[in-house]
């Protein structure tokens, strides 16, 4: 008798233990989308998120952050030609994400080159251009800078 109640308790801890851990992976999987933020120079920051998309800003509060998604900026001269340049960045709990570049990427940008940032998945990227282009030449990365004078540049989103 006392054998099997021990049986029966244990099976029962493992039953709470289990729905434990399944709660535990289901809201970490979602996890309110978290701004991605410049931490250091020549960097390019946003957030994957499902939701709402808003132009140049943080994600809806309401949003939940896709963590894991890879972000790829790929760097271009001026005259279309990739520069071999290329910065990737994995998405954290919240879906926020840093790619680093260089001060090469910095000068490339302000003399007409461009980055195009990819993601994994989602595949289709937010348009934080007017137009819908997701080119960031010098005229966007301002109008996303973050700090004074801005190095680094953030509110590129991508949203599921």
């Amino acid at each position: 008798m006392l054998h099997s109640r021990a049986r029966r308790i244990g099976i029962g801890a493992i039953a709470v233990a289990g729905a434990a851990t399944l709660t535990l992976a289901t809201n970490a999987a979602a996890a309110t989308a978290v701004e991605g933020v410049p931490t250091a120079s020549y960097q390019l920051c946003g957030t994957v998120y499902s939701g709402t998309w808003t132009e140049n800003s943080a994600p809806p509060a309401t949003s939940q952050g896709i963590p894991g998604v890879t972000v790829t900026g790929t760097l271009y001269n001026s005259d279309g030609t990739a520069s071999g340049w290329t910065g990737n960045a994995t998405t954290g709990s919240g879906g926020e994400y840093c790619v680093q570049g260089t001060s090469a990427m910095a000068t490339t940008v302000t003399t007409g080159g461009y980055v195009v940032l990819t993601a994994a998945s989602p595949s289709t990227p937010s348009p934080w251009a007017s137009g819908g282009n997701t080119h960031i030449n010098s005229s966007v990365f301002a109008d996303h800078g973050y700090g004074f004078p801005p190095l680094s540049a953030y509110h590129f989103n991508f949203v599921q």
